[in-house]
């Protein structure tokens, strides 16, 4: 009988370890980087590199079956993904150059994807995501450019597509009720603005400014 209950107990505990393993792996070259990866959830996995100085990094995963992975080269960059929604948010992050910031808050929703690539000096990015299976792709390139994506729809994916290319542009991309919508924004030249509002289902929005 006490070998029946080890053997029990055992097949629990291996069982109990598989459901809560994570996986974090970080890579930093340079002088005074730091990372900061904390993993409460299950099944979580996170990824960064950071190659240059004075570069910051922080991931928070609260629940389950999470993918973060930042890439930081340069120097001066600042990161910080929370991922707090019920599972299967994804979030990617790419910033070259100098003093390049993002912010990506997954939270409430499950199945979201946040795609940042910055590149030249200065830039800002900040999605926050508490739908279901929503998109959001930022791509920045020149000075000091500036993108808020917000996204809280479900259960249709809403899609949101930024590009800015020179120096000071500001965008912004509210996307709420049940889903479906489209908004694609490309800002080239310099001091563009640009507010998406969507509300209801399957809206299409498309802005196109340069100088």
């Amino acid at each position: 009988m006490i070998r029946i209950i080890t053997s029990i107990l055992l097949v629990f505990l291996a069982s109990f370890a598989i459901a809560q393993e994570n996986s974090s792996t970080s890579e930093q070259i340079g002088i005074t980087n730091t990372s900061i990866t904390d993993q409460s959830g299950f099944n979580n996995d996170a990824f960064l590199s950071q190659v240059g100085n004075n570069n910051f990094s922080e991931i928070e995963q609260v629940r389950t079956n999470a993918i973060a992975e930042v890439t930081q080269l340069g120097d001066g960059h600042y990161n910080d993904i929370y991922q707090d929604s019920y599972g299967n948010d994804r979030a990617f992050v790419l910033q070259q150059g100098t003093d390049q910031t993002s912010y990506v808050a997954q939270e409430s929703g499950a199945g979201n994807l946040a795609d940042v690539d910055q590149d030249g000096n200065g830039h800002n990015s900040t999605i926050f995501q508490r739908g279901d299976i929503d998109e959001a792709w930022v791509f920045q390139r020149g000075v000091g450019n500036t993108s808020i994506i917000s996204q809280d729809t479900g259960p249709i994916t809403s899609k949101a597509n930024l590009l800015q290319d020179g120096t000071g542009h500001m965008s912004t991309i509210v996307q709420t009720g049940a889903g479906g919508h489209q908004a694609t924004v490309n800002q080239t030249g310099n001091m563009q603005f640009s507010i998406v509002c969507q509300h209801g289902m399957g809206n299409i929005a498309n802005v196109t400014q340069s100088n």
